[in-house]
């Protein structure tokens, strides 16, 4: 009964307004209307995107923790990737992959990769830098600093050869690098003329790496967004 009540009384309003038998209701003056400061709602990021990306903030990796910002429309997001138009292969898609933050190997022949692994994982950024910098048969810029949300590192842009077959690799990938196992390759290439804008950053002693991929035929403006995606990344402790 109490619980009845008390929702009648905020569905109809409280009766106190109204004066005995017969009486007429009582006036209530109006409250004067105050301004109400504006205030502006924080924006936390999305969870770990899957599927179309509004702009905005979002998580793009747990380990390590980071955000990134969406600055255009038509970006997706899965587990490990962002893509431009859900599209990244040959000859004008667009996306990044990573973070790779665990131990890495970086094979001398990126195509015969299992059997040119090195023995011991790379531990530092000039030493990543440079085994990437060496793979057979890739062409690599050379590298230039960069800063990341305070953490400092290095770019660099590597080329899969156009005439490169696929299928003459070990197990059909043309493999950049891998982490934690020499047995699988964690970031292996989709097509031949690829291109890999990695940017290297030392996080807390660990190098960081980031890949931006695209072709020749990828719009300009793909890339640019790529690389303000980066930019825009954010580490938490």
């Amino acid at each position: 009964m109490v619980v009845l009540l008390f929702l009648g009384s905020q569905l109809f309003g409280s009766p106190s307004g109204l004066g005995g038998p017969g009486a007429e209701p009582t006036p209530t003056p109006e409250p004067t209307a105050t301004a109400e400061p504006s205030v502006q709602p924080s924006v936390e990021p999305s969870p770990t995107p899957v599927g179309l990306l509004p702009e905005g903030p979002h998580i793009f990796s747990d380990t390590p923790a980071i955000t990134v910002t969406i600055p255009a429309p038509d970006w997706y997001g899965y587990e490990g990737f962002i893509v431009k138009n859900d599209f990244s292969d040959a000859p004008d898609g667009a996306g990044m992959i990573g973070p790779y933050a665990g131990d890495k190997y970086v094979p001398e022949d990126p195509c015969q990769w299992s059997t040119t692994m090195p023995d011991a994982p790379i531990t530092t950024v000039d030493e990543l830098v440079a085994a990437l910098g060496s793979q057979a048969s890739r062409e690599a810029s050379a590298p230039v600093d960069v800063t990341v949300d305070g953490y400092a590192g290095k770019s660099m842009t590597l080329h899969v050869p156009d005439d490169a077959v696929f299928g003459d690799c070990d197990q059909g990938q043309f493999c950049t690098l891998t982490e934690v196992t020499v047995a699988i390759c964690h970031r292996y290439s989709q097509d031949p003329g690829q291109i890999d804008e990695l940017w290297i950053l030392d996080v807390d002693g660990v190098p960081m790496v980031i890949d931006a991929a695209y072709y020749e035929g990828t719009p300009a403006e793909h890339v640019e967004e790529m690389r303000a995606i980066i930019e825009s990344a954010t580490f938490e402790e």
